[in-house]
This record gives C-alpha cells, sequence and structure tokens, in this order.
C-alpha cells in the first residue's frame, strides 16, 4: 500500500469507528473468566514478512480495511465496546524518512484529528530489534466513552510498521500483560539464509522444497503484438519428483535449479523483484521454461513460475506464458 495517507490517523480513525461490539456468539460468552495463564500461538504473514505471538483464543481477521491484521479477545455480555490489536505495514511515500521525522509527522496529525488526545511523550522502544517509539493516548469514542490506545511503531526497509491497542479505558489495564507480550514478540522477518542445493546425478541441482505436485494458480499470455489474455486453467499438477524428473499430464522431462541470471528478467518481461533462484524444466512445450522461485520468509516456498515462448499455430500471435504454481489445497490443510 502507498503510504501518501497520513501514517498513524487513518489507523486510529478505523479503531475509533470500527470496533463497537457485535452481539457476542455464544463460545465467546461462555468463559468470561480469564485463565490464570494464557496460551499464545503465532500469527505469520509471509506477504509483509511479519509474524507475532497472540493469545490463542482471540480472533484472527487478516487485511481489514487496510491493515494487515486485527486481533479481538473474546467478547463479554457487558461490552460496550470491543478491544482490538491492530498491525498495519505502510509503505512510505518517503522511503528514506527518518524515525524521529515520522514521529513528528505522526503526533502532529494525531493532534490536529483529536482536538481532546490526551498524548504521552513518545518513548525510545525497541521493535523487532530496530528503534522504534512508543505512545499511549486517550481520547472520546464513537460512544461517548473514553478510550485509551497504545501504539507503537518504527520505520524499517522503506515500511512503517504500526501496532496499536485500544480499549475502554477502565479495561485497558486487564489486558496489559497480553498485550505486551505481543509487542515483544512482533518480528520482521528477512529472508532467510539459502539453504544448499542437492546434486541429481547426470540432471543438476534441485530444491528438495520443490518436490511436491503443485497447482496452476494463474495463467496469462502476453502478446509480442502489445496486450494480454488469460489463458483456461489447468487442473492437472505438476509433479515435480526427486529424481529430478517432472510430469504436467502427458508431458514430462527434467528440471533443475539454478541462479537467475540479469537477462532472465529481460526474457520474462519482468522487472526484478527479489527471488535469486529459478526453476528450470527441460522439454517443456518441446524446448524449455524457467522462472523465478518465491521462497517464503519463513522456510520453503510460497510460489514459482514457469514462463514459456508460444508460436502460432498453438497460439494466434506469438507471446509469452507466465504459469504461477502454488500449494495444492491438501498441502495447505
Amino acid at each position: 500500500m502507498k503510504g501518501n495517507r497520513p501514517p498513524v490517523i487513518l489507523l486510529l480513525l478505523i479503531i475509533l469507528l470500527g470496533c463497537t461490539p457485535q452481539a457476542p456468539s455464544s463460545s465467546q460468552n461462555s468463559n468470561e473468566a480469564k485463565p490464570a495463564e494464557t496460551e499464545f500461538t503465532v500469527y505469520q504473514n509471509s506477504y509483509y514478512k511479519i509474524q507475532m505471538q497472540y493469545p490463542k483464543d482471540w480472533l484472527v481477521k487478516a487485511d481489514e480495511a487496510g491493515i494487515a491484521a486485527v486481533f479481538v479477545p473474546p467478547l463479554k455480555s457487558n461490552d460496550t465496546f470491543a478491544e482490538s490489536f491492530n498491525i498495519v505495514v505502510d509503505e512510505l511515500s518517503d522511503p528514506l524518512i527518518s524515525l524521529d521525522a515520522y514521529t513528528a509527522s505522526a503526533l502532529a496529525l494525531l493532534k490536529e484529528a483529536l482536538p481532546d488526545i490526551e498524548v504521552s511523550n513518545p518513548a525510545e522502544v525497541q521493535l523487532s530489534s530496530s528503534p522504534g517509539r512508543k505512545v499511549v493516548y486517550s481520547s472520546t469514542g464513537p460512544q461517548g466513552n473514553k478510550l485509551r490506545v497504545l501504539q507503537v511503531w518504527t520505520v524499517r526497509n522503506g515500511n512503517a510498521y504500526i501496532l496499536s491497542f485500544a480499549a475502554d479505558e477502565e479495561e485497558f489495564q486487564n489486558f496489559q500483560k497480553e498485550v505486551q507480550r505481543m509487542v515483544d514478540s512482533f518480528e520482521i522477518v528477512e529472508q532467510p539464509a539459502e539453504k544448499p542445493l542437492e546434486q541429481v546425478s547426470g540432471k543438476g541441482n534441485i530444491d528438495p522444497d520443490l518436490v511436491n505436485d503443485w497447482r496452476i494458480y494463474s495463467q496469462t499470455i502476453f502478446y509480442d503484438i502489445g496486450g494480454r489474455g488469460a489463458s483456461d486453467i489447468s487442473f492437472r499438477l505438476l509433479e515435480l519428483n526427486k529424481d529430478a524428473t517432472w510430469k504436467f499430464g502427458d508431458s514430462k522431462g527434467t528440471w533443475e535449479v539454478k541462479d537467475i541470471e540479469e537477462d532472465d528478467w529481460k526474457k520474462w518481461g519482468s522487472e526484478s523483484y527479489g527471488p535469486a533462484k529459478k526453476v528450470v524444466l527441460h522439454n517443456w512445450n518441446k524446448a524449455e521454461a524457467d522462472g523465478p522461485i518465491e521462497y517464503s520468509p519463513f522456510g520453503g516456498i510460497d510460489f514459482f513460475w514457469v514462463i514459456y515462448r508460444v508460436e502460432p499455430p498453438t497460439v494466434a500471435n506469438p507471446g509469452i506464458i507466465q504459469m504461477k504454481f502454488g500449494h495444492t489445497n491438501d498441502d495447505l490443510q
């Protein structure tokens, strides 16, 4: 998301306007007493490259109204405001902005938007091993109730990472222990070190993480004369085997993993966006196909691409087909 909007105000308005509770479900109402020790689990988001611990009984919503993730504790029958913990990853329009400049801009916008705000001086903290800032402020909610909000942010990799927790002022302290653990466990996950490839005699190197059945997520043809079209997606699975052979319907051949070269991006009709390895399929369409491998920052592979040329009479006009392969539904269970 491009960061031309005010950095912290959008999140605050979502908190104030979007968090009045719905009728609690029977499961949310069944146990209003807090357990002696809260059980935590791990949230991971490979798109934003973040992870964090959170209470296991909290509801998680992803990509809500521009927010990367929303965490909501179980509602009680007497709740007048739904507490929420939010993560925003905001791509900055000025990727070189300093943390101090970002903080000054955020606080100025907060005070301008909420004249009654009572905000603490920003404290210096660490967020995912990066310098960050923390503020706590009070303001009036949409129902006229007094709200308490905690926000912690840092600026890194051209993004602002903003963690926020909002609660009714009387309930704020009741969540202090859980919220602090969430903030402390938040991590911006860097790309993992490359694992060594395995040599298959006479067939090149393979990555064991690619040995699997893969399904097509998208298939697009880009014509040499300009324009593009969506091709029918096959339900066949691409089998990549540990003996470095592949099978796709009646077609088969051998595969290997190589380093991406600078000319590959031009051949694929794309700008470089990070991947360093490519899968190469020999005897694909009686020639060769290859494409970048998108590794997950949490280990393993999210997607890979198979890109190849097609000519008449297979198609009406020559062009390049880009096929995106990902995990089957069985892999995701």
